[in-house]
């Protein structure tokens, strides 16, 4: 790094060169934390006469903008938030250094008003105003306006990244509440109603205990509003609440425990706790697809040991599952690898024999009405023929622009069978919704992709034989199926893998609810086709089985509030564990509106 520097010196012998760095490191090599070593780095100037900066001088990354636009001779950021560094002033004269002090030292008074800092540039002001008469210093008047400068920065760096700990507190005590209700009824079996009074009554303590944490936080918290939704809001959420914590202690005091977990069990229940200690990890955050890839295996083990006779077709969904995790590089590190979509590009007649493949396993996967069935898998292959996606020899030249006409036949056809379905009292609700499930996520996904939804529905469907004895076992399994699925497809915890295209499939124009809808079918697949298959499978007993799988995501989420207040200072907050927060936010509701379907 010296000679590369010392060449780009000897390059440019009158240009200003700036190194510095992003971020600090550990002694031991570790970045991305929050501690002194991994938030400061160094700054080196060089090719611009400037006084030393000591090793004890401490300067924000904002300060260099508007350092950098005064050196220049031009106007800084208009919203910059940063001082000027003195030190590296000294090529300006000093009427040009006091004079860009002050104009910064005025923006940044004018962005962050306030008694202290405007006191202090009235005192800059007056120590500028005697040097230009010639009875001041000069180096008064400079360290007051940066004094000034100074102050008002860390005021603007307090109000631009505030953090409401009360309202965090309050989340992870209700998340925490949920996950434990959930997973005390899901291990027991039970539940008790408690009475209404208990409930009233510690609703009221725990209203009582918030009006003193509001007047402790003065006020200033969101989840202190004093206006009569707000109100209405917090008495409905502390009834919540107080009800879920008097039944959890309730239950746990009279001791209703369920059946003894077998020896059998104990994988596939420890496979929920590996993941949620693993969100703990900001590489595990960013890969947690290598999680899911590793804890699958663990399920397919487990429903092999309880129906040794069926290891030999479980021992083909394993190896099944090998090359699906290698058809979409996911994740951050990985994110570029060559991958089976690379290898699909450019090879047309390859893509339509695999895809005419994978549409061949919808009859046998749904088992009902074969023939609608088929003719819609025809439908979907020839939406992807009209996108181009594959090909469609002899028939090309009637096939609609980019397959708007094919998507809405699609939807007319599967909704009016969707309807039949349900109105059939042989075919249960969770089963139609499955069907329908499967056949929609194979419009929206790419032809590569239709094989994992296939695979999903297939292991799903066997595993869940395999464990029929435990529904809370089947909970877990199925959601580590589903989540697999989840990464299978391309899917990550980064924004950029959301696949905004599929929102548009059969649309010429912007159309918000659609193109919402059809991005959560197109992101989603998989977990709530797991979801469906459970219902399905359990025929009207999913209760246990539902509050496993929600047991499982519930103690996942919490924990990872926990992680992300707990590191809300973490130089990878908003890349890393932001985007993570908002996709447990957006399933947890969509699992919200799916429970009265599945139950």
């Amino acid at each position: 790094m010296d000679n590369v520097i010392r060449q780009i010196r000897k390059s440019l012998p009158d240009a200003l060169l700036v190194v510095t760095g992003d971020h600090g490191m550990a002694e031991a090599g570790g970045h991305g934390g929050s501690s002194a070593q991994e938030r400061s780095v160094a700054l080196v100037v060089l090719g611009t006469p400037c006084l030393p900066l000591f090793p004890d001088d401490r300067w924000a990354q904002v300060d260099l903008a508007p350092t950098l636009a005064a050196l220049l001779g031009v106007r800084g950021p208009a919203q910059a938030a940063g001082a000027l560094i003195p030190a590296l002033l000294a090529p300006l004269s000093s009427a040009d250094t006091l004079e860009a002090l002050r104009n910064n030292t005025r923006r940044l008074v004018r962005l962050a008003p306030g008694q202290n800092q405007e006191n202090e540039l009235l005192d800059a002001e007056y120590l500028r105003r005697q040097w230009l008469r010639g009875h001041g210093s000069w180096k008064a008047a400079a360290e007051m306006f940066t004094k000034s400068a100074v102050t008002a920065r860390n005021v603007l760096a307090s109000r631009h990244a505030p953090f409401d700990l009360y309202a965090m507190a309050l989340g992870v005590i209700v998340a925490f509440t949920g996950t434990l209700w959930t997973l005390v009824t899901a291990i027991t079996n039970k539940s008790h109603s408690c009475s209404i009074w208990s409930a009233i009554v510690a609703a009221s303590s725990l209203l009582g205990i918030h009006s003193v944490g509001c007047g402790l936080w003065f006020g200033r918290s969101l989840a202190c509003g004093s206006s009569t939704p707000a109100l209405a809001l917090q008495t409905v959420v502390s009834l919540g609440v107080a009800a879920l914590a008097v039944e959890t202690v309730v239950v746990v005091r009279k001791q209703q425990m369920g059946p003894k977990l077998s020896l059998s069990d104990i994988p596939i229940f420890s496979t929920a706790i590996i993941h949620t200690l693993s969100l703990g990890s900001s590489f595990c955050v960013e890969e947690e697809h290598l999680v899911w890839f590793v804890l699958l295996p663990v399920v397919l083990a487990t429903a092999a040991l309880r129906k040794p006779h069926r290891w030999p077709v479980l021992l083909v969904l394993f190896l099944c599952h090998l090359p699906l995790t290698r058809f979409n590089s996911t994740g951050d590190k990985w994110a570029s690898a060559y991958d089976f979509e690379d290898w699909l590009a450019g090879k047309p007649i390859t893509t339509s024999l695999f895809l005419g493949l994978s549409l061949a396993t919808l009859p046998f996967l749904v088992g009902r009405g074969k023939f609608v069935v088929s003719a819609l898998a025809v439908i979907i292959y020839l939406q992807k023929a009209a996108s181009g996606s594959v090909l469609a020899p002899f028939i090309s030249g009637i096939l609609s622009e980019r397959g708007v006409v094919e998507a809405r036949l699609f939807y007319l056809i599967s909704l009016a069978w969707l309807i039949h379905q349900l109105n059939q009292r042989r075919t249960s609700r969770a089963a139609a919704l499955r069907d329908w499930w499967l056949l929609a996520a194979c419009l929206v996904h790419r032809p590569h992709d239709v094989a994992s939804l296939s695979f999903l529905s297939a292991a799903c469907r066997l595993v869940l034989a395999c464990l029929g004895g435990s529904s809370a076992l089947a909970g877990v399994a199925a959601s580590c199926l589903g989540w697999a699925a989840f990464f299978h497809q391309g899917n990550s915890n980064q924004l950029t893998t959301v696949a905004v295209a599929a929102g548009y499939t059969g649309l010429t124009d912007y159309w918000p609810p659609l193109v919402a809808l059809q991005i959560i079918l197109r992101t989603y697949a998989g977990p709530v086709l797991a979801a469906l298959e459970l219902a399905a499978s359990l025929n009207g007993h999913s209760r246990t089985a539902v509050l496993a799988w929600s047991g499982q995501r519930l103690m996942a989420a919490t924990f990872y509030l926990l992680v992300a207040a707990w590191l809300r200072e973490h130089l990878f907050v908003w890349s890393v564990f932001a985007p993570k927060l908002l996709y447990e936010a957006s399933h947890s509701a969509l699992f919200t509106l799916l429970l009265p379907l599945i139950a």
